[in-house]
């Protein structure tokens, strides 16, 4: 069986944000990706990068919202 994943990339409407896009990777395992926002702290490990949902924004609760993929196989017919 082959592996199942889905890419899911998000582009800015502003030029605000550090990435010129995000790219984020849902697996099996990892079907889940929090949105929110950033902390300055490396001992939370809420920094901001291009593949995770963390954003530096005032505005922005810390548990803002969370992205879910069902990567669940298809019945076959």
């Amino acid at each position: 069986m082959s592996a199942r994943y889905l890419i899911l990339t998000l582009h800015p409407i502003s030029s605000t944000d550090a990435f010129p896009y995000r790219k984020m990777t849902f697996t099996p395992k990892f079907d889940t990706i929090p949105i929110g926002r950033a902390s300055k702290s490396e001992s939370k490990n809420l920094a901001p990068a291009e593949d995770n949902g963390w954003f530096e924004s005032r505005i922005m609760s810390r548990n803002h919202a969370m992205l879910r993929a069902s990567l669940q196989n298809e019945a076959s017919g």
